[in-house]
């Protein structure tokens, strides 16, 4: 499993154009080298579909499985960020390549920057994506009125939408009681946040 998944991590550095062909082995050595491996046996791999979240999840477990890194969010994030910069070209060889897109224009030096950021997982957009966001403000921080936010949220809200209130208030805990007696008699249904992510 560390060898194919060593593998898929150079691979997808390689198609991303975090690294040039020519580092392959050069990669896969500083790879082994980080999970103190002195031997590598060649895997068959599916290049078509490198999931770097998975590839990453993967190794990251495989280096608590050897004790290299405690299992927490911290550990493992500053593990993968080392993983990834094997894969990256060095500081200077960025620096050029950003001076001369922004000769061209800032706007091709910032996208090559955002692209750059993705691809090497500083910018994690698996976690982007599951990022949650209100589509209803109910306002009850600026109402504070039971009546105001139930007729706001009951008005506003259709199916699919997450709905912003603060817990804070009494005005609001009651409101939402009635937002949802009120809606579900609509045919709503009410998740959690959490299971709202898990779905």
């Amino acid at each position: 499993m560390l060898f194919e998944n060593i593998k898929k991590l150079v691979e997808y550095g390689i198609q991303t154009g975090l690294t040039p062909e020519c580092e392959r082995i050069y990669t896969t050595n500083l790879l082994l080298e980080i999970f103190k491996e002195d031997n590598y046996e060649d895997t068959e791999i599916d290049t078509e579909n490198l999931e770097l979240e998975d590839i990453l999840k993967n190794l990251l477990d495989e280096a608590v499985s050897r004790g290299l890194i405690e299992d927490s969010v911290v550990y493992r994030d500053l593990f993968d960020t080392k993983l990834m910069n094997c894969l990256l070209p060095r500081p200077a060889q960025i620096q050029r390549e950003f001076k001369e897109k922004y000769d061209i224009s800032p706007e091709e030096a910032t996208k090559y920057y955002y692209k750059l950021s993705q691809d090497s997982d500083y910018i994690r957009r698996y976690r982007v994506k599951k990022d949650m966001k209100w589509t209803v403000d109910s306002l009850d921080w600026v109402t504070k009125d039971t009546e105001k936010i139930v007729e706001k949220v009951t008005a506003d809200t259709k199916e699919g939408d997450v709905i912003l209130m603060h817990d804070c208030y009494g005005e609001s805990v009651e409101a939402a009681l009635q937002i949802v007696d009120i809606m579900e008699k609509q045919g709503y249904e009410f998740v959690t946040a959490d299971e709202l992510i898990i779905n």
